[in-house]
């Protein structure tokens, strides 16, 4: 599969990766605590924090431009 998923910069303040930006692969799964809710995977472009991936809510994200 080539197709090419949104650019993303998560937005909520509360996420770790707070203002990094990534790229959603595709990935979903569902949390098996608390509301069970899907989440995304994103993979990071520059992870502060050295990782290369994580998991977002709806409402974590907002859609961005390409550089």
């Amino acid at each position: 599969m080539s197709e090419t998923l949104q650019r993303v910069q998560i937005v909520n303040r509360d996420h770790p990766h707070f203002e990094e930006y990534g790229r959603f692969t595709g990935k979903i799964v569902t949390m098996k605590f608390g509301d069970r809710s899907k989440m995304a995977e994103v993979k990071l472009e520059n992870c502060r924090h050295g990782g290369d991936a994580c998991f977002v809510n709806v409402g974590d994200v907002i859609q961005v431009p390409e550089r």
